[in-house]
């Protein structure tokens, strides 16, 4: 790891002036330069700063909030990505198939589907009433839950299972609970990704 990455994720401060040029003579550099404190090249902090520091800490919190961004948007493609899938999915033939590569022309008209319904809602991201946005988040959801399902519904049903539902009761709710997820799903990217 550098040096200055280190830095940043310990957040060790770098007392450095500011660099002052000008085109009409020297600089005085006592009366413009603040007082600064010594830098430590250690990425530690010191002894006086380590009364304030916890000392289980492995990350500053100030280190963690330059680095959310970019964890969101990961976060946020890593779920388009899994919105995606989950409609190729449905019309390759399963998770298998489509897991291995083994795409076919269904697989790709899914993508496309999933490709202008994204553009669709993130086109009409101020205005959810729209009824484009509403079909395109339908015609983006319905796959995207139909493929999860799958997936899920196993695993939702024993959760349901603990509240003593079984039967049709039970399979309605966790329908209820994967198409609430799918929407969901569909509307995190555009939230994160795309500036207002």
């Amino acid at each position: 790891m550098s040096e200055q990455l280190l830095r940043d994720i310990l957040d060790v401060d770098t007392m450095r002036p500011p660099v002052q040029s000008r085109g009409d003579g020297p600089i005085n550099h006592d009366r413009q330069r603040p007082k600064t404190e010594r830098v430590s090249a250690s990425p530690f902090p010191s002894q006086s700063k380590r009364a304030s520091v916890k000392r289980s800490a492995i990350v500053s919190a100030r280190a963690l909030e330059r680095w959310r961004p970019w964890l969101e948007r990961i976060a946020a493609l890593a779920l388009l990505g899994l919105s995606f899938l989950s409609t190729v999915a449905v019309l390759n033939g399963g998770w298998g198939p489509t897991l291995a590569l083994h795409w076919s022309a269904g697989a790709w008209v899914g993508v496309g589907i999933q490709s202008a319904c994204t553009v669709v809602e993130w086109s009409y991201k101020r205005d959810k009433r729209n009824v484009w946005y509403v079909i395109a988040l339908a015609f983006d959801a319905g796959p995207t839950a139909l493929g999860a399902y799958a997936l899920l519904a196993p695993t939702v049903q024993r959760g349901i299972a603990l509240l003593h539902l079984t039967g049709q009761s039970a399979d309605v709710l966790s329908w209820i609970i994967i198409i609430f997820a799918a929407v969901l799903l569909a509307m995190a990217p555009e939230s994160i990704l795309i500036d207002d």
